[in-house]
């Protein structure tokens, strides 16, 4: 009787994960994430027939592929091959707005994009960030009240007064060339027993893939993170590393 060949069931992966290029987020990924490495081959070959006499590694190489589906300044930047440092942010000042806390659910900030210099007041008393409210999210403008606020009363109306992000605008073109940054791929099982991480120590996006606004489907953006190698590590990790965690934590 024929039975499976399965060695340890867990380690059948399902699912994507997340993208992390210099460390921050692309966001939600949507469809395969393919992971490639390569390799090209010298091959010398001598007789009758012909057979092949020696072989060597020519060159090498990894490359990430994936679509990510929020349109983002910072999305629009890597699909651009621009340095995220060349965006430039208007901001504008939300003064007086009323909202109410109850228990600790979360709430919604009018104008909720990269909330900064957020000020809470209950009536004409100040509040305190982490003893009255907790920021859930700046970069949503979410807040919520702090559990045991003697300052902010459940179901109270609160004042908020916060800088916000009312614009992004994304140069490109004229031959900048971005630094070379790392990129990290994270994979968590759905059930928890595993994370498999893929990191390249340096990497840039490529470009040449369409951003396409879909008139019956959401939009998404096809990418390529390409390996760079990293000469200052020791050979043979100098391109990368793939890390598999048990039970991570």
């Amino acid at each position: 009787m024929l039975g499976t060949n399965v060695i340890d069931k867990r380690d059948i992966v399902l699912g994507t994960g997340q993208l992390f290029i210099n460390n921050i987020s692309v966001g939600q990924l949507k469809g395969d994430v393919a992971f490639t490495p390569t390799a090209d081959y010298k091959e010398f070959k001598a007789g009758v027939p012909q057979q092949t006499v020696k072989l060597l590694k020519f060159s090498e190489g990894a490359e990430l592929k994936a679509s990510y589906a929020e349109m983002n300044a910072k999305n629009f930047a890597r699909a651009t091959n621009v340095a995220e440092s060349s965006i430039v942010s208007v901001t504008s000042t939300a003064i007086a707005e009323s909202v109410v806390l109850t228990g600790t659910d979360t709430v919604q900030l009018a104008k909720g994009r990269h909330i900064t210099s957020l000020v809470i007041t209950q009536g004409v008393t100040p509040c305190v960030l982490d003893t009255d409210y907790q920021i859930v999210s700046a970069a949503t403008g979410q807040i919520r009240r702090k559990t045991g606020s003697t300052v902010i009363t459940d179901g109270a109306t609160v004042t908020c007064a916060y800088t916000y992000r009312e614009s992004d605008a994304v140069s490109f073109g004229g031959g900048a060339q971005p630094a070379d940054a790392p990129a990290k791929f994270v994979y968590d099982s759905p059930d928890g027993d595993v994370r498999i991480t893929i990191e390249f120590p340096l990497a840039k996006i490529k470009t040449g893939n369409a951003i396409t606004f879909k008139e019956e489907d959401f939009s998404t953006s096809d990418f390529t993170v390409v390996d760079v190698s990293d000469s200052t590590k020791a050979a043979g990790k100098q391109l990368g590393t793939i890390t598999i965690e048990y039970f991570p934590e």
